[in-house]
């Protein structure tokens, strides 16, 4: 899972994933995701807690461009992330 690094475990919202943080040059933050976004969505894959990111993520494998549906201030946001785009040592914004 440390290929998306899109937060601190995710706190477990009732539609979605609250992401904590994002690690700086990891995939969720080239892609724009920030903290305080909350993952409604990955690909056709409805998501309503950090699980199901997780398993998401290991079935789309490391080298798949997925579509992110976030949701930031009340509205819907599309992000595309390169689970390739994963770079170790990475600090934490």
């Amino acid at each position: 899972f440390g290929a998306v690094a899109i937060g601190q475990q995710g706190a477990t919202e009732p539609n979605g994933c609250a992401i904590a943080t994002t690690v700086f040059n990891m995939p969720a933050d080239i892609a724009g995701i920030k903290g305080g976004d909350l993952i409604v969505r990955l690909n056709d894959r409805i998501i309503r807690a950090f699980k199901d990111v997780v398993e998401s993520v290991a079935i789309f494998g490391p080298q798949r461009r997925i579509i992110c549906s976030v949701l930031r201030d009340g509205r819907i946001h599309w992000f595309v992330l390169n689970l390739a785009d994963h770079h170790n040592d990475a600090p934490v914004r």
